[in-house]
């Protein structure tokens, strides 16, 4: 399938025109592999953007002050299914020269939706195959017992530190590491299941805690609740934490909220523990994968 945009290609720089073939490229394999299909939607997007943005920016600079226009919706920022959609939205001011100009690069854009589409029923889940893959490297790694990922280990045979995020702090490896797995303190699954059994206690004594709580909200025993909102401040909004005490406008939505919340984290909680209790009664040790001949 081949697809002409030759606006959109005068339009936008040499390296961007690349990213464009590459996405067109794509999107007319046989097979299209779902990483790179994600990658070629940005492509067409950030093409697009690329070509209606001086035509945009044009159009506001010529028309500065020009009150007739000044409900119109033109951006450069358009999602390929807009593109349809565009011409009937602007048909009022379709006869203004920035407007034609505009609408004929979006032309193109729905031919580039069109060809998304079409590839959608070509998906197949992961990425490339690499013509050399290198193998992986299983030494001194092990199953966590809470998270089932393959970790590496410490030199007592635990779980290296792991399920963390980086903090904002100037850059992505400039802030410090916020959380950890709770398996990260036992041996992996193969050896032992002591992670288990910590991680379901913990899970039991929280369990005791929501019951205890939905226990009070029942019997009307909580009669104040904080949420969390946006205020509007002088143009602007900040973040507020606000009571809501029982009988007060307020009450009876947040209070419903609440119930909902707890009866959630109930759910969840039992089922976290039915998890790790099938984890605990199926275990046996096994050998670490790196031993596995």
């Amino acid at each position: 399938m081949t697809i002409n945009t030759p606006l959109i290609d005068a339009a936008i720089n040499i390296p961007q025109r690349g990213y464009l073939q590459k996405a067109k490229a794509i999107l007319a394999a046989d097979v299209v592999y779902n990483v790179d299909f994600g990658l070629a939607k940005c492509w067409l997007r950030d093409s697009l953007e690329a070509a209606l943005k001086p035509i945009v920016t044009k159009f506001w600079e010529s028309h500065r002050g020009d009150y007739s226009v000044q409900y119109i919706d033109l951006s450069s920022y358009v999602q390929l299914n807009h593109c349809k959609g565009l011409p009937k939205k602007l048909k009022k001011y379709a006869k203004l020269p920035e407007i034609q100009e505009y609408l004929a690069i979006v032309a193109e854009g729905s031919l580039l939706f069109e060809a998304v589409e079409a590839a959608k029923a070509r998906v197949k889940k992961g990425r490339v195959p690499s013509a050399n893959p290198t193998p992986i490297d299983l030494t001194n790694t092990g199953t966590c017992s809470i998270c089932r990922n393959q970790q590496k280990l410490t030199g007592e045979k635990k779980m290296v530190h792991h399920g963390y995020r980086i903090s904002e702090g100037g850059g992505n490896y400039y802030g410090m590491r916020i959380g950890r797995c709770f398996g990260c303190d036992y041996l992996p699954y193969e050896l032992s299941c002591d992670g288990n059994i910590a991680y379901r206690k913990m899970l039991n004594e929280e369990l005791a805690k929501a019951e205890a709580y939905h226990k009070k909200l029942d019997n009307g025993e909580i009669t104040v609740l904080t949420r969390l909102i946006s205020v509007r401040e002088n143009s602007y909004y900040t973040q507020k934490m606000v009571e809501y005490k029982h009988g007060e406008k307020g009450w009876d939505v947040i209070f419903e909220s609440e119930c909902r919340e707890i009866d959630g984290k109930i759910r969840f909680l039992k089922s976290g523990i039915r998890q790790q209790t099938e984890y605990i009664n199926k275990w046996k040790k096994s050998p670490l994968p790196g031993d596995v001949k």
